[in-house]
């Protein structure tokens, strides 16, 4: 039977983080992964599926906003570390998981960044956005009109300090917690960018 619990220490957090990552293929964090990842725990908003004693299924979110038509803003769940072990798929635990976030969510709106969207859609979770891999022929590419402003890099702390910034004037948020490890890893400002 699954037993879906919410968890709240340190130890929980770091077993949720191996569930998961080996859900996705990974192996479990380093201690140096887990110094990037452990702050980005919210007590109240991890639940992990259980096998008696045994963590076969993980789901958090994240307290965030989010700008609807209409310019309004409202409070939203960012969805994140979905999974489910190997051996226990297709058993009714990602259902049961789902169930219970959503459920016992205080927020009005819930958003998922999936690597398997198709799987959500039974839960109430559509496409918001599609992305593309174009690649340019520098050689022959034309930018029309002229070219403002400029690029820079930018290091750590300024990065820290500029980045909320940006995101509040976008009407965008994201837990502070979510910028650590922007200069390597996974960090999705370098892979994505």
């Amino acid at each position: 039977m699954t037993d879906i619990r919410v968890l709240s220490d340190e130890a929980q957090f770091r077993a949720h983080t191996t569930v998961f990552r080996r859900a996705m293929h990974w192996g479990p964090p380093s201690d140096d992964d887990w110094k990037v990842v452990q702050p980005s725990y919210e007590p109240d908003r991890v639940l992990a599926a259980f096998d008696g004693d045994e963590m076969i299924g993980t789901t958090q979110s994240y307290a965030s906003s989010l700008v609807v038509p209409g310019g309004a803003v409202v409070p939203h769940a960012a969805v994140s570390r979905v999974g489910v072990r190997a051996d226990y798929t297709r058993r009714g635990v990602l259902t049961a998981l789902m169930r219970e976030q959503l459920s016992s969510l205080p927020d009005p709106v819930a958003t998922l960044r999936a690597s398997e969207g198709r799987i959500y859609g039974r839960f109430g979770y559509g496409l918001a956005g599609r992305w593309r891999t174009v690649e340019v022929d520098a050689k022959r590419a034309v930018i029309p009109g002229e070219m403002t402003g400029r690029v820079r890099m930018l290091d750590q702390d300024t990065a820290d300090k500029l980045l909320p910034e940006l995101h509040e004037a976008l009407g965008l948020s994201r837990p502070v917690r979510s910028a650590d490890g922007l200069a390597g890893g996974r960090g999705h400002a370098i892979a994505r960018a």
